[in-house]
């Protein structure tokens, strides 16, 4: 499949409308994720997880020319898997009933989806876990705008970690997403404003029950929806 440089394609799946194939999505893991799959507590998360993976490499072998089963990831020392000697970068997100995977050319790529819900303590979570910024935007919001609001926050700045490569390592305190009026949002990164303009981020395209973010090494970026 081609895939311009400037392009990210984003695939939304709804878990359900793939329970039926759940077993020839089962034979396309690797031992390690079958193994891993094996391993989840209730089924339904193991049913994610194989529906999920399963569909990750699925698509990945439109970009590669491998069969599904065949591909193998690497993973880099804070557990994010990459494609060795490829140029084919990707992500992927779970949350309740929907995934999202993003495939772009830029290897600095995150995406995260959340499913929108009531948070116990969403002001003591704010305070502990966002900057000052995104604290004080949230704090003086209406309440009944503010879940949604601690979302969009939450998967811009989780979109944005994972592609940095550091993942939760990354001090979330360190940097404040910038909301804008439409889709487009940037970031302010403390003590390193040189890197700002580097990087684009966006609210993806999603249902009114979830919110999903993109986040990406490039000031030049075209949403492609799969």
């Amino acid at each position: 499949m081609e895939l311009n440089r400037n392009d990210v394609h984003i695939y939304r799946i709804n878990i359900p409308d793939h329970t039926d194939s759940i077993a020839s999505l089962n034979e396309l893991l690797s031992a390690d994720e079958f193994s891993k799959a094996q391993r989840y507590k209730f089924p339904v998360d193991k049913q994610n997880y194989i529906i999920c993976r399963g569909n990750l490499r699925k698509i990945l072998s439109e970009y590669t020319n491998e069969a599904p089963q065949k591909i193998r990831f690497e993973y880099s020392d804070k557990g994010k898997p990459f494609l060795k000697n490829s140029e084919i970068f990707f992500n992927l997100s779970h949350s309740g009933e929907r995934c999202v995977i993003a495939v772009s050319r830029a290897e600095n790529l995150g995406i995260d989806i959340e499913r929108i819900r009531e948070v116990k303590d969403l002001l003591n979570i704010s305070a502990k876990y966002f900057s000052e910024t995104e604290f004080d935007l949230i704090k003086k919001s209406p309440p009944k705008i503010r879940t949604e609001l601690f979302f969009r926050i939450w998967t811009l700045k989780e979109a944005f970690i994972k592609a940095t490569g550091e993942g939760l390592s990354y001090p979330l305190k360190g940097f404040s997403v910038l909301l804008n009026a439409g889709d487009s949002h940037s970031v302010n990164i403390r003590n390193r404003a040189e890197e700002n303009d580097l990087w684009s981020l966006f609210s993806l395209e999603c249902n009114e029950y979830y919110l999903s973010s993109l986040a990406i090494k490039s000031f030049s970026v075209r949403i492609i929806y799969k």
